[in-house]
C-alpha cells in the first residue's frame, strides 16, 4: 500500500466531497459523490449496502477515488485501490460514521443528523494501490 504524501493527508483533513467510482455488472463506470474520512492510510466511507454503488464493490473491489478542492488554486488526491464492504450492528460502525459526519456536520446537528438514518450500517473501506496528488 503506497503511502500519501504530506500534501494529500492536508488535502484529505479538508471536509470536502469526494468522488467514488465502481465497475458496474456491464464493465462502466459508475461514479458517485460520497462524504469520506482519511485514516490509517486508508479512506472509510459511511453508507448503505442497498446502494448500487455499494454492490458493485462487493462484486468487484476495484475503485477509484477522487477529492480535490474548488477554485483556482486546484489541488486534488487520485487514489485506485480496493474496498472491503463491512456491515454490522456493532458500535464501531456508528463510531466511524460519527467520524465521518462530524467533518461535515455542525457539533449542534450531528445527534439529529444520524438518528436520521438508521438503517446505514455499512463502513466502505478503501485501500491503496496507487496514488497521484497534485
Amino acid at each position: 500500500m503506497p503511502d500519501f504524501d504530506a500534501a494529500a493527508i492536508q488535502l484529505l483533513g479538508e471536509p470536502l466531497n469526494a468522488t467514488i467510482s465502481t465497475i458496474d455488472a456491464g464493465g462502466g463506470p459508475r461514479a458517485v459523490p460520497v462524504w469520506f474520512r482519511h485514516v490509517d492510510g486508508k479512506i472509510t466511507i459511511w453508507t448503505t449496502e442497498e446502494r448500487a454503488w455499494v454492490r458493485h464493490l462487493q462484486r468487484d473491489p476495484r475503485c477509484a477515488f477522487a477529492v480535490y478542492n474548488q477554485g483556482v488554486d486546484l489541488r486534488g488526491v487520485l487514489v485506485r485501490g480496493r474496498a472491503t464492504v463491512a456491515t454490522s450492528e456493532e458500535p464501531w460502525v456508528d463510531e466511524e460514521a460519527r467520524r465521518i459526519c462530524e467533518r461535515y456536520v455542525p457539533p449542534a446537528d450531528l445527534d439529529a443528523y444520524l438518528a436520521g438514518y438508521p438503517d446505514l450500517r455499512t463502513i466502505v473501506t478503501i485501500e491503496s494501490d496507487w496514488i497521484r496528488s497534485w
